[in-house]
């Protein structure tokens, strides 16, 4: 999970002279609310899946790297970390966009799409959020796979095959006696 509370990064900011002034030190707490509050809501996202949903660690780490990787787009180094009511589905959408820039595949980012979407109907049914903005983002339309199947060669093959009784030793233990 993230890994700094709000308190202790004001902490930090104080004892290190980064607040010259009193303007800026509100300044500062107010942009640190902004961003904590999302970082928080995301780690009591991720405690309700470990804790009360039991998701599996597995789940655990896609859905805290998915929304880490979101995060870290709305919070990039040269600017502020947007109010949680302030994401909308077009902030969405351009996110959506940078992950198709990136080349990451279709499937990728229907994955990152379900965390977030995930994420903020949590917000909402916790009362965080009226709306959740990821309802009006599209999921990418992912390319339908065609099953592969065995050639007509491929079929004589193991239907010969049986017909010679060269069944592997192990499929020959499964078999079972069929009483009628």
């Amino acid at each position: 999970y993230f890994s700094i509370p709000l308190e202790e990064a004001k902490k930090i900011k104080e004892e290190k002279g980064f607040i010259k002034n009193r303007k800026n030190m509100e300044l500062f707490f107010m942009l640190m609310s902004t961003v904590a509050a999302l970082k928080d809501e995301i780690n009591k996202f991720l405690r309700h899946l470990r804790d009360e949903r039991n998701a599996s660690p597995h789940t655990l780490r896609n859905y805290e790297s998915d929304l880490d990787q979101f995060w870290h787009y709305l919070t990039p180094t040269a600017g502020k970390d947007p109010a949680l009511a302030k994401i909308d589905h077009l902030l969405l959408r351009e996110y959506i966009a940078h992950l198709h820039d990136a080349r990451l595949e279709k499937s990728s980012i229907a994955r990152k799409l379900a965390s977030i979407r995930s994420f903020f109907k949590f917000c909402v049914r916790e009362g965080i959020l009226k709306q959740n903005p990821a309802r009006l983002v599209a999921t990418p339309k992912l390319p339908k796979r065609i099953p592969s199947v065995l050639s007509a060669e491929e079929i004589n093959s193991f239907l010969d095959s049986l017909a010679r009784g060269e069944l592997s030793k192990s499929a020959e233990d499964s078999d079972q006696p069929r009483h009628h």
